[in-house]
């Protein structure tokens, strides 16, 4: 599961405006009219990933304040004792650099992580976790395991996998993509 796209830059301001999109998301995802659109498929894709954003913020709270959903991977993988750099973490999350550095940003700002020059490449920069990031490896694992937990129970109680659908999904798209194949119906 993908980690909320919030960056902790003003923790407020974000979680106000996703609290009052949620209300609309959760009208619009149970309305009828969702049923009647599956053109505007990425419309509803973005109305659920808002949901589980916002979810996703209030769980980690529930168990630590300084925690964020975005902080979760990292915290994962660098608790082996690996250190990762923002091209790393860019490329495994699949997500910008830009949107890398900021999370490490607001990592580091909270004493989450420390960064280390690359002694060989001044330009590279390693980050690993500090005594308080280690302290909250066994808050992240228990959220990653409630997390699959949960989903498992969704595909149990729907008989499908969304995750399974998603990836089904993108592989067709890079057989061929979306505006391709819109286009071709267009003619």
């Amino acid at each position: 599961m993908k980690n909320c796209v919030h960056t902790g830059n003003d923790d407020g301001l974000a979680k106000t405006l996703q609290r009052k999109v949620s209300y609309y998301v959760t009208s619009y995802l149970f309305s009828s009219a969702m049923t009647n659109q599956h053109s505007y498929f990425a419309r509803h894709l973005r109305a659920l990933s808002l949901k589980l954003m916002e979810a996703n913020a209030d769980i980690c709270a529930s168990l630590d304040p300084t925690l964020k959903p975005t902080w979760l991977s990292l915290i994962e993988r660098m608790g082996g004792g690996e250190r990762v750099t923002v091209m790393d973490a860019a490329r495994d999350m699949g997500v910008s650099h830009v949107h890398v550095q900021n999370i490490l940003k607001a990592m580091k700002k909270a004493g989450v992580i420390a960064s280390t020059a690359d002694p060989d490449d001044g330009r590279r920069t390693y980050y690993e976790l500090t005594v308080p990031g280690i302290q909250l490896l066994p808050k992240v694992r228990q959220i990653r395991d409630a997390m699959g937990a949960a989903a498992r129970e969704i595909e149990q109680e729907t008989g499908s996998s969304l995750q399974t659908a998603v990836t089904d999904f993108v592989a067709a798209l890079e057989q061929q993509n979306w505006q391709e194949r819109v286009t071709r119906k267009l003619k």
